[in-house]
């Protein structure tokens, strides 16, 4: 659990489709956005893991302002 005024981000992969989730949360673990979509084909788990990592927080940071993770 994050502390207060922070957030959470989560995310997913999945190696056979290239298609990665992003879910974020706040302190008290309310869902604030989330979204999946078709990342680089052909990618091991954790280069899906991180892709998904890097538009997550990208389009935290473009929508609010977020800097808190």
């Amino acid at each position: 659990k994050p502390m207060t005024g922070w957030m959470k981000l989560n995310v997913s992969g999945v190696i056979s489709s290239g298609c990665g989730g992003v879910l974020i949360r706040d302190s008290s673990g309310k869902w604030l956005c989330g979204f999946a979509q078709m990342l680089k084909p052909n990618l091991e788990a954790d280069e899906i893991e991180k892709e998904a990592i890097l538009k997550g927080l990208q389009w935290a940071m473009g929508r609010s302002g977020v800097t808190k993770f």
